[in-house]
């Protein structure tokens, strides 16, 4: 089948100069030996409190700009070590976020540990700002994956510098999900992750603010990463979606642990997906947790965010059927619950009505 759309190709190609470094001895020098941009290492994300007063400390930590998007600045350092150092005096005044986290297919394939290279030329803040971020038609769901095809997808870009094709499949098979639960589900597709099924958080940032510009009624984020101590740049990009009136739909993730520390399902603001089997059970795989919103069943946890996407898409909201369970429980049998305590049980009062933790989903119900 044709796609509906073709994808647009992002030209990359303006770049940033180099910063001109200042020394020990306070006279300005620059630096002869190329920096590696490929080392994911040495690059961190930052959201800049005040522009001038970071793009000064940029150049006294000896960083080069790789790509800006308005107050957000993808940095490279020469080593980890530098980075690292650069990192600790930046966050006295700005959010930081190290580029070398990895965010993978919520999935249970095999992937490549490697990443794809970004680099001055190729780097997603230069990607963003080459997009059309005119307003999407109401109810478009936006699927940040590696990139998607199909009937339903009516836009299709790309954060890595490249034509937006699906080079894993993973995306293509999140869209049919969404479709299959809503046959008129309208799909943006962009594409944060590479054919390995893996993206750096300035790809996802890339992506998000895209979509939040777009003003789409949906985001669909069918992958997870380890959450670590400088994650505000990604978790600052959710909530500001959140509060544009952004359902932000995410997978638990397929660690078999506590969804609390992974992203982005450790976030109050995001509608955390589990996976479950048949009799609404979780599987094995699937993390878990009380901020664990919805246990859907699927084969996985990217399966069942996809489905819970196209059931809101569809609906409106999400509420319990044979397929669909809503707990605050790491486990949840049919016998835990009664089907006419959750209908209607919309995702926007479930945001705003209760608390996780320190009360019942029953006891928010019917008020």
């Amino acid at each position: 089948t044709s796609d509906s759309t073709d994808a647009k190709r992002i030209d990359s190609s303006d770049t940033q100069p180099s910063n001109t470094d200042v020394d020990g001895t306070g006279e300005d020098t620059t630096e002869t030996e190329k920096l590696d941009t490929t080392n994911t290492k040495g690059r961190i994300l930052v959201k800049a409190e005040d522009k001038a007063v970071t793009e000064e400390l940029i150049k006294e930590t000896r960083g080069e700009i790789l790509g800006q998007y308005d107050d957000v600045y993808l940095i490279q350092y020469k080593t980890e070590t530098k980075a690292a150092d650069a990192a600790e005096t930046l966050s006295d005044n700005d959010q930081i976020q190290m580029d070398d986290a990895v965010f993978s297919i919520a999935d249970n394939a095999e992937i490549s540990d490697d990443v794809s290279d970004i680099t001055a030329e190729n780097n997603p803040l230069n990607a963003l700002n080459h997009t059309d971020k005119d307003k999407s038609d109401d109810w478009t769901i936006a699927l940040i994956d590696t990139g998607a095809s199909g009937n339903n997808v009516v836009e299709s870009v790309s954060m890595l510098g490249d034509d937006g094709k699906d080079e894993n499949g993973h995306g293509t098979r999140m869209a049919k999900l969404i479709t299959e639960e809503n046959p008129n589900a309208r799909i943006l597709s962009s594409k944060a992750l590479d054919k390995n099924g893996k993206g750096t958080p300035s790809s996802v940032y890339a992506s998000i603010q895209y979509t939040n510009k777009k003003k789409v009624r949906i985001i669909n984020l069918s992958f997870s990463g380890a959450k670590q101590s400088g994650n505000a740049v990604i978790e600052e990009i959710i909530k500001e979606a959140n509060k544009n009136g952004i359902t932000v739909i995410g997978a638990a993730g397929n660690n078999g642990a506590n969804v609390s520390g992974y992203l982005p399902g450790s976030l109050e603001v995001v509608q955390t997906i589990g996976a479950a089997d048949t009799n609404g059970n979780k599987l094995e795989s699937s993390n878990y947790g009380n901020l664990v919103d919805w246990w859907i069943t699927a084969k996985s946890t990217s399966e069942a965010a996809a489905k819970a996407s196209g059931i809101y898409s569809r609906d409106g909201h999400l509420q319990k059927n044979n397929e669909v369970f809503p707990s605050e429980h790491t486990d949840i049998k049919e016998s835990d619950v009664s089907t006419s305590d959750f209908e209607g049980f919309e995702i926007a009062d479930h945001n705003a009505t209760y608390s996780r933790g320190t009360k019942s989903l029953s006891d928010y119900m019917g008020g």
